[in-house]
Order: C-alpha cells, then structure tokens, then sequence
C-alpha cells in the first residue's frame, strides 16, 4: 500500500529530474524479472525438503501476488472503460 501511495504521489507532482524516475521504473522491471527466476531455482536448491514441497510452498506464498495482478488488471480496465485512458493518465 505504501509504495502504491509513493508511486502516485510521483505521478502528481511535479519536480526537477523526473525522467529518473522513468530510469528508475526501468531498473525496478528488469530487477523484478531477475529476482523473479532466480528466486524459483534458490528455492529447489535451498528447500530443505525435496523440491516439490519446497516448491509448493513458494507457490502458495506468492499466489497473492498474482491474484493482487488479476485485480489491479481488471480494476484498471473498468476504470480506463468508463473514464479513458485519458482522464486517468492527465491527473488534472
């Protein structure tokens, strides 16, 4: 919740050196990726279990975060459908 604040705080305000944030947003996709695949293979060399089992409890961890993507999706299409894409992008 917190980075959603900060990241639309970002988005409606105005400062000096905005395109960073651009950059920054770029890092942040290509680290998500990476931390992504990665996390997978650690978790079937780490698990202290056998790999399925330790597989099946990162799977379940981390389900919330693709049923938090579904919503955001869905939600952002609703809202995009009934405003335009832009009223929600202008902020103004």
């Amino acid at each position: 919740m917190t980075a959603f604040l900060v990241l639309s705080a970002l988005a409606i305000t105005e400062f000096a050196g905005r395109s960073w944030l651009a950059m920054l947003f770029f890092i942040v996709v290509l680290a998500w990726s990476l931390l992504s695949v990665s996390s997978t293979a650690l978790v079937t060399i780490l698990s202290s279990a056998n790999e399925g089992e330790g597989m099946g409890i990162f799977n379940a961890t981390t389900a919330t975060t693709a049923v938090a993507g579904v919503t955001g999706a869905a939600v952002g299409g609703l809202t995009a459908t009934l405003w335009g894409y832009a009223e929600i992008v202008s902020w103004e």
